[in-house]
């Protein structure tokens, strides 16, 4: 008798504690899936943003989204003298900008605000680990494709909602987090974003408004001289099928120097490269070899059905010398 009323004592006082099991990977992995994001049909939001880039020197800017459904939005930014309007009509994606390319912070804002997707195609659940002294609940998430890359989300114990999803792919380590959530409409949303790079902050986006808001579908005209490009529900991305390495200048291997450059690429329906810019750089003589030498590269084109179409891109190229 003793010993039951032990029992009994002890789970009440793990009860009045806040102690409470980890859940399942299932469990997790549905309270993630639950989340979303706020590009989501049953949401029209006119939305307010301010952001701020670090990744060689700090510059600061805007974003406004105007977001009746998937297939009808309109997306205005300015960072720095860079400005972008971008309308989606239907299949067709209509941008107008002041630069022949967009600038790689436009690019991540979208991958911070994205929701955490899980597809079972391309990962599989791991072990559920406590962390931060049991505040937050994290499911790790092993890459289909490749097993060096490996994934982290993590959530509130408490409230249930997302606070960071970490991916370890290659040499790089990114993380997104989320904070500062505020209810709209029938969920919440986090107002402060934040992704960093290999443990480097780079992009901070804090929502300054968020309102429910109704449109008139004359109100999404295309901007003038605008650049099209088709999308589809299921697009099948381009694919590398012919990348030579880049022969770095002597001078530059001599001096055991790796670095990453990034640049914007437009894929054609032949598979063909054209306008290649530099938008992420090393700053070694790289650089240029880089750009010279992905103007060769080859791809399977971006496929809607059966119709292959034009895509821009952005191609990372990680090089080390020895």
């Amino acid at each position: 008798m003793e010993k039951i009323l032990s029992i009994i004592l002890f789970a009440l006082v793990l009860s009045a504690t806040g102690f409470s099991q980890t859940p399942s990977a299932a469990d997790l992995l549905k309270d993630i899936s639950a989340q979303g994001s706020l590009w989501s049909p049953d949401k029209p939001f006119l939305l307010q943003a301010d952001f701020a880039t670090r990744l060689h020197t700090t510059e600061t800017g805007h974003v406004t989204q105007k977001w009746s459904s998937k297939e009808l939005w309109q997306e205005e930014t300015t960072l720095a003298d860079f400005h972008q309007i971008t309308v989606r009509k239907g299949d067709d994606i209509y941008t107008a900008r002041n630069l022949k390319y967009t600038p790689l912070p436009i690019h991540e804002i979208h991958e911070v605000f994205g929701a955490p997707l899980v597809p079972a195609d391309k990962w599989k659940t791991g072990k559920v680990k406590a962390k931060e002294h049991g505040t937050q609940e994290c499911l790790e998430l092993h890459s289909t494709s490749n097993g060096d890359w490996k994934r982290e989300i993590c959530v509130s114990s408490d409230t249930r909602q997302i606070i960071s999803d970490e991916t370890i792919a290659l040499a790089e380590t990114r993380r997104r987090e989320f904070s500062d959530y505020q209810p709209f409409l029938s969920s919440s949303i986090p107002r402060t974003l934040k992704l960093t790079i290999n443990n480097v902050p780079v992009l901070t986006v804090v929502v300054t408004s968020l309102e429910q808001r109704s449109y008139a579908a004359n109100e999404f005209a295309p901007p003038a001289n605008a650049i099209v490009r088709r999308t589809c529900a299921n697009m099948v991305h381009p694919k590398v099928i012919k990348a030579p390495d880049p022969v770095y200048p002597p001078s530059e291997g001599e001096k055991h120097i790796g670095g990453t450059s990034i640049v914007s690429v437009t894929v054609l329906p032949d598979g063909s490269v054209t306008d290649v810019y530099l938008i992420g750089s090393s700053y070694h003589d790289m650089d240029e070899v880089t750009q010279q030498i992905v103007k060769t590269w080859k791809f399977k084109p971006a496929m809607c059905g059966t119709e292959a179409v034009t895509v821009d891109i952005q191609v990372q190229v990680n090089f080390r010398t020895r």
